[in-house]
């Protein structure tokens, strides 16, 4: 049930006397500069004495320190070239530092007491640009639902591309160990 009652009609407006605003003034205030800090640089630079060729025969196997890429002992009677002693690196330009993790690999909460505190391998296809194709557990996890959210997890990570030795980015399978 519902009520219904009648408004009166709005009567028309009265003119009032309404005072008029009053000036507000805002006084001006003068900041003062700061003073330039003067900031005193040195012109003198140091000046490092020139890399040393070692006139040595170069057997004692040691890493080298010079400049070249070359291989071979002694005096770089390798492959490549190179200025000073030593065993020298070697190795071809298609050799390649593998894909690492950009970031912490965290593994998911809530492992399965069989999963928890041991060793995993975890095997990432990665491609070029660093993203993850294909995820390998080993040993493989038995629980299917943690199983499921642990290789999602693993299928999220970015790694920093593997590269080879002249700077091309290259696919890569790299492995990292975890522990859950």
């Amino acid at each position: 049930m519902s009520s219904w009652f009648a408004l009166p009609a709005p009567s028309a407006p009265q003119a009032r006397d309404i005072p008029a605003a009053p000036t507000v003034t805002v006084p001006t205030v003068s900041v003062p500069l700061p003073e330039p800090v003067k900031i005193e640089i040195p012109t003198t630079a140091a000046v490092l004495p020139p890399a040393a060729i070692g006139a040595g025969v170069g057997t004692t196997g040691g890493p080298g320190q010079g400049p070249g890429t070359g291989g071979g002992k002694g005096t770089g009677t390798g492959t490549g070239t190179g200025a000073d002693t030593g065993s020298g690196s070697g190795g071809k330009g298609s050799d390649i530092s593998h894909a690492s993790p950009r970031w912490t690999i965290w593994t998911p909460p809530g492992a399965p007491s069989d999963v928890r505190g041991r060793r995993h391998e975890v095997r990432f296809w990665v491609t070029a640009d660093g993203r993850v194709t294909r995820v390998e557990v080993i040993p493989p996890i038995k629980d299917a639902g943690y199983r499921r959210e642990f290789t999602e997890r693993m299928m999220g990570f970015v790694f920093y591309p593997a590269t080879t030795r002249d700077g091309r980015h290259v696919d890569d399978v790299t492995s990292v160990w975890v522990i859950p």
